[in-house]
């Protein structure tokens, strides 16, 4: 019983940490906009990647959590190309 209850406590507790992923992603994204803004990169690809990070946000609300995380990481890694 006592392993049972471990488990489903583990269970609970990593699924917790995945939930905050898109909060983190999504904060980090807002970061390098507002970064990129203010170094001069090129506002074409800075509105792309505004794109993405507001249809990552919209497909968090939709509920289509692994889509969102999908579309912010994939912003994050245009920001960082050069």
């Amino acid at each position: 019983m006592k392993k049972f209850i471990f488990v489903i406590l583990i269970s609970f507790s990593t699924n917790s940490v995945f939930a905050y992923s898109y909060s983190v992603l999504l904060g980090k994204l807002d970061y390098e906009i507002n970064f990129a803004k203010e170094s001069g990169m090129s506002l074409l690809k800075i509105d792309k990647i505004q794109k993405l990070r507001d249809k990552g946000l919209k497909a968090h609300d939709q509920g289509n959590h692994d889509l969102s995380e999908q579309l912010l990481k994939k912003g994050l890694k245009l920001i960082n190309d050069l």
